[in-house]
């Protein structure tokens, strides 16, 4: 994990802090977010050729907003 995930981390945290969200939900989402970006980034490096820690940045940033964030909000209901 570098800065760039950190970054990201934080401020998906302070969203879901504000919306409520409890530490342990908030916890589950991102690492969920990191399993997929890596597992993903390791499947694309192999057909790509791209490096999997240059795929793994936007990944991350694709999984808090599109596979981290749907799953939070279906299981704060």
């Amino acid at each position: 994990k570098d800065r760039v995930w950190e970054e990201l981390e934080l401020k998906k945290r302070e969203e879901w802090t504000r919306k409520g969200y409890s530490e342990h939900l908030q916890r589950m989402a991102i690492e969920l977010a990191h399993d997929y970006a890596r597992s993903m980034a390791r499947w694309m490096s192999s057909i790509t050729g791209v490096p999997k820690e240059e795929l793994e940045r936007k990944l991350y940033e694709y999984a808090l907003e599109h596979v981290a964030e749907p799953w939070i909000e279906k299981m704060a209901q």
